[in-house]
């Protein structure tokens, strides 16, 4: 995706995030299979700060494991999260003491590591103590823009073709949680883009877990995770979006014709599909329901059709 130059990065945002809230990101020493921008409470973050300017190794992560989709990436659901300092190491063995606590951190020696004693302290997450801060969390990773964030579905008003697509997309935004598979369908520019990301707007600001990509976008992310320096798996990322909360795809018709491309969107159809009753996905395509491929029409068939209808409303301010 190309941002065009007046549109803040999610670099910049996490900066925002920074100076808003006095909150530090932390990224703990060892490799990690997939990396997450940890928020640590200030207090959290001057022991960190401190323990770094004392010539200590120190971290902060969350407590257990990362779930695949967590409720809160930034704690793993656990409420909490953990700041480790090294306090003695580097050491060529671990010590033998089972009062003292160890790990191993990756160190410049023939084994690559290196064993060091560390203590750590335990604190509330951060994020999940403010529901604006878990906002401003989930809003890095919802695939909107900046100025997408607050987008509402009310600019569709006063067009009386797009009525009753209007009133669909209201009453999925008023569900909590939301569940079901919607297909809206249309010509170009009547606004179907904009339903789906006003719906993924809607569902961040009341911290869920929602996520707006293309078909295409999709694709691209599981054939990058076939690459040398991926980071994530292809089962991964296929897991992670069978199971969002709140899924919008749009350009459904639009991925390649080949086997495998019409595999992998049928695996995501048909996951969703699987879950419609504890999640709730959207789809759009500039395709007729009946025009798309057979296996994707019949999952498809089974949710709500709408047609997005009347004048093109491309222009306009969401």
């Amino acid at each position: 995706m190309i941002t065009p130059a007046n549109q803040t990065t999610v670099t910049d945002r996490v900066a925002e995030l920074k100076r808003k809230h006095g909150i530090e990101y932390a990224e703990a020493p060892q490799p990690r299979k997939v990396k997450t921008e940890i928020v640590l409470p200030p207090e959290a973050a001057d022991k960190v700060r401190a323990a770094k300017a004392n010539g200590q190794i120190a971290w902060g992560g969350p407590l257990g494991e990362r779930p695949f989709y967590p409720n809160c990436p930034n704690c793993n659901d656990t409420g909490y999260l953990s700041v480790t300092i090294a306090i003695e190491g580097p050491l060529t063995a671990p010590p033998n003491s089972i009062t003292r606590k160890a790990t191993t951190i990756p160190w410049d020696n023939p084994m690559g590591f290196a064993w060091f004693v560390v203590e750590t302290f335990t604190y509330a997450c951060h994020v999940c103590e403010s529901n604006e801060r878990r906002v401003e969390y989930l809003r890095l990773n919802n695939g909107l823009l900046q100025n997408e964030q607050n987008w509402k579905l009310a600019y569709l008003a006063g067009h009386p073709d797009k009525e009753f697509a209007l009133q669909v997309a209201q009453n999925i935004a008023a569900q909590n949680p939301p569940k079901g598979l919607t297909l809206f369908y249309g010509d170009y520019g009547v606004g179907k883009t904009g339903i789906l990301k006003a719906l993924v707007a809607n569902f961040t600001s009341k911290g869920l877990p929602a996520r707006y990509i293309t078909a295409a976008d999709y694709l691209g992310q599981l054939r990058a995770s076939y690459g040398q320096d991926a980071t994530v798996s292809e089962a991964q990322i296929t897991r992670l979006f069978s199971n969002l909360a709140f899924l919008a795809v749009d350009e459904i018709d639009r991925v390649s014709t080949t086997d495998w491309a019409k595999e992998q969107t049928f695996t995501l159809i048909d996951s969703r599909y699987a879950n419609r009753e504890q999640t709730a996905t959207v789809f759009a395509t500039n395709a007729e329901p009946n025009e798309l491929w057979p296996y994707a029409a019949s999952r498809l068939t089974d949710g709500l059709r709408v047609l997005v209808a009347g004048k093109t409303l491309r222009g306009l301010q969401q």
